[in-house]
């Protein structure tokens, strides 16, 4: 058994056909961080971070040191990729040890991500179970461009789905039941709560719904005939944080222009700032209080070398100026807004590009966070930074 003591729910703002999908400066560890820092909140660092998905994006060079830098975690936090769907989720929160991070993402169609801090107090976990039976409706090679998908649904609702949830459902009528379409949970004799996204999110968004409603119950999670299943107690010390944007339409995303095309850089310079940029680290001189982001060897204004004071940047921020270019550049969104953004109540200030709104939504005076971002594709290697996300109105 196992205790989950803090729930973070996030979805993109971008919405297609009623489904929510990533932006283009959007990831699996973009979206991961997001979820993250919604789940440990005010809690103290976890010891280890388990991240899945079904759609790993990366198999070498995983660049899991961003998502602790982006969560604000120590490099030496243990932190693992693994591959699986909603079954997956649920089956690592359910064997977690206290102090584990995991956290859940959909890339896909319906993106999303979840992310639960399992603790020794909470929402009680028990009873845990999976099922592993054989059928491969849904098979992605990597060497394939696209999922095989077997044409019969009919034969993976009936074979896989039906018979799962029956060897799960453990006694329980109307198990709550996530990781399909809610439509087809319900058609099976699964009880749904709205809103909760299909995939390796699904389990996570689920739990946030039962903790919010005060419900427990059986959560059986599946895909194809794999499936896992605990039952969830209705009380237990829990917060749910929930990042749901009103949706913009996908239409509406900056467009890659040349995604062919990359814009060469150093390797060697990129390693100097990497860390300083991830975890928005400023210096201050000790002299004459003169704040630098970046950091820089000799102060500016007294000119004293190399012994300046470190700092982390506040996130939130108020945009000083702001501009929209439509000129096209290689492997880069456009139209695109950018932003100076200032730190208060630090001197410092940013320049971001604005994500998550359309270019008229930046205005000089608004209020916003820094977000972290996939900035760019450089060479085939991701390079993350922060973007300016604007406030919406209540």
């Amino acid at each position: 058994m196992s205790y989950v003591v803090s729930l973070g729910q996030y979805q993109p703002v971008w919405e297609e056909g009623g489904q929510r999908v990533t932006g283009p400066d959007e990831d699996l560890i973009t979206l991961a961080v997001a979820a993250g820092r919604l789940a440990l909140g005010g809690h103290n660092p976890p010891q280890r971070v388990v991240l899945l998905s079904a759609e790993p994006e990366y198999l070498d060079g995983v660049p899991l040191p961003v998502l602790l830098r982006g969560l604000d975690l120590s490099p030496e936090v243990p932190a693992e990729l693994r591959v699986g769907g909603a079954p997956a989720v649920l089956d690592a929160v359910a064997s977690a040890a206290p102090g584990t991070l995991v956290i859940g993402v959909s890339t896909g169609r319906g993106a999303a991500a979840g992310a639960a801090l399992v603790h020794d107090r909470g929402m009680l976990l028990e009873d845990r179970s999976t099922v592993a039976n054989s059928l491969p409706m849904r098979v992605q090679s990597v060497h394939a461009h696209q999922t095989h998908v077997y044409a019969d649904g009919r034969v993976e609702r009936e074979l896989g789905w039906k018979p799962t949830i029956e060897a799960l459902a453990g006694g329980h009528d109307k198990p709550m039941v996530v990781g399909i379409d809610a439509k087809d949970a319900k058609r099976l004799g699964g009880r749904i709560i709205d809103g909760i996204p299909a995939g390796a999110a699904g389990p996570l968004f689920a739990l946030g719904g039962m903790a919010e409603q005060l419900e427990g119950g059986r959560l059986v999670a599946i895909d194809a005939a794999i499936g896992a299943a605990v039952t969830a107690s209705a009380v237990g010390e829990i917060t749910v944080t929930r990042d749901v944007r009103p949706p913009l339409p996908a239409a509406a995303r900056p467009r890659l222009v040349g995604a062919e095309l990359t814009i060469p850089f150093s390797m060697p310079s990129y390693e100097r700032a990497v860390v300083e940029k991830l975890t928005l680290t400023a210096m201050r001189c000790p002299q004459c209080g003169t704040e630098a982001y970046p950091r820089r060897e000799r102060c500016i204004t007294c000119g004293r070398m190399g012994d300046g004071e470190a700092f982390r940047l506040p996130r939130s921020g108020e945009i000083y100026s702001t501009v929209t270019v439509y000129a096209p550049v290689p492997g880069v969104p456009t139209p695109r807004a950018l932003a100076i953004v200032s730190l208060l109540p630090t001197t410092v200030r940013v320049l971001a590009v604005v994500t998550d709104a359309t270019p008229d939504a930046a205005r000089i005076g608004g209020r916003g966070e820094l977000v972290l971002r996939l900035v760019a594709i450089r060479e085939g290697v991701p390079d993350y930074g922060y973007a300016f996300r604007p406030e919406v109105a209540a």
